[in-house]
């Protein structure tokens, strides 16, 4: 059986929300499909002995929801997940977290995504909104299972019943670092054995919202927080050069990690230049800002400058790309 490369697919529903900035775009189903297909075949050239292929998301709700549904009327729990797909549905409850990295792109621990309350207070929220009834956590998938554990770890710290864990997609080392903090049913819809890595297709397109590790800091082992510029801008290091060691964060060969990289910024430079077009103007980073997911600025693992706000977008990916 060959190693499997699954990149997941959301670029076009995460650019949907440029619309309510009132920022036209491009055809984004058009043009992110034709994005992915070419990804995918420059991945499969890189890994010609893996099967590489694109998950959307939409393929993995229905029966993730669906099982989800059943252990809801079952226990009259509250849905919660760290993607609107699943939660929103259900009306549950959506968890705004992730891993949060220092600037030398090393994780240090879970924090909010940009733009969204501390942890805390999402789960207070969440403690709140049950009021004592118990909560079913649903993902899409879990690779390490680090995401998973936190939620499960600080749902515990309030005494909130966890009904069931439900995965769409499962790798080994997360399902028994789940298993590790937490005895009760675990659903896994698809388990995956032989892993190369999972990447969603945002995290190789600069200036897509969530795209890239967010730089952040740990005000306390409890408290880890992203950072924020004067202006109110998060950053990011997309996993892809010259932004990141693309080898060891997304398992392509170093040979081809340039052509790839190269491939991307183009593909990013050729959308913006699509959305300037269309709004006969240029697009700066401030332009971008506001919209949750965030879009944050980008920068290389340990930085030496941040990107201004008044920076045009076209305009730095070309110097990048050039320079690369």
């Amino acid at each position: 059986m060959k190693k499997q490369y699954i990149l997941t697919s959301d670029l076009e529903k995460k650019f949907q929300h440029l619309h309510h900035l009132g920022i036209k775009t491009p055809n984004l189903e058009k043009y992110f499909k034709k994005f992915r297909r070419q990804l995918i075949e420059k991945i499969k050239d890189a890994i010609p002995d893996g099967d590489v292929f694109s998950i959307g998301i939409g393929e993995i709700s229905s029966k993730v929801l669906n099982i989800a549904t059943e252990k809801q009327l079952g226990t009259q729990g509250l849905i919660i997940s760290t993607s609107p797909d699943f939660s929103a549905p259900k009306r549950g409850a959506t968890l705004e977290i992730n891993r949060l990295a220092d600037i030398t792109g090393q994780i240090i621990g879970h924090g909010p995504r940009p733009g969204f309350q501390t942890l805390d207070d999402q789960f207070r929220n969440i403690s709140n909104q049950c009021m004592g009834r118990p909560v079913i956590v649903v993902e899409d998938g879990s690779f390490s299972g680090s995401t998973v554990v936190e939620i499960i770890k600080r749902l515990r710290e309030r005494k909130i019943k966890i009904a069931a864990v439900i995965v769409g997609f499962s790798f080994p080392e997360g399902l028994e670092k789940i298993k590790s903090v937490f005895d009760g049913e675990i659903i896994a819809i698809n388990k995956l054995e032989n892993l190369i890595d999972w990447v969603p297709d945002h995290d190789f397109f600069p200036f897509a919202p969530n795209c890239g590790r967010v730089l952040g800091f740990k005000l306390t082992d409890k408290n880890i927080l992203p950072y924020y510029d004067a202006k109110g801008m998060s950053h990011s290091f997309p996993y892809i050069l010259p932004f990141a060691p693309m080898e060891k964060w997304t398992s392509i060969p170093q040979s081809a990690c340039y052509p790839i990289s190269h491939f991307c910024l183009q593909s990013a430079i050729g959308f913006y230049k699509e959305v300037e077009k269309i709004n006969s103007r240029d697009i700066l980073i401030k332009d971008v800002m506001g919209i949750n997911p965030r879009i944050s600025s980008p920068i290389c693992v340990e930085p030496t400058f941040l990107l201004d706000n008044n920076t045009k977008i076209v305009s730095y990916l070309t110097s990048v790309i050039n320079e690369l």
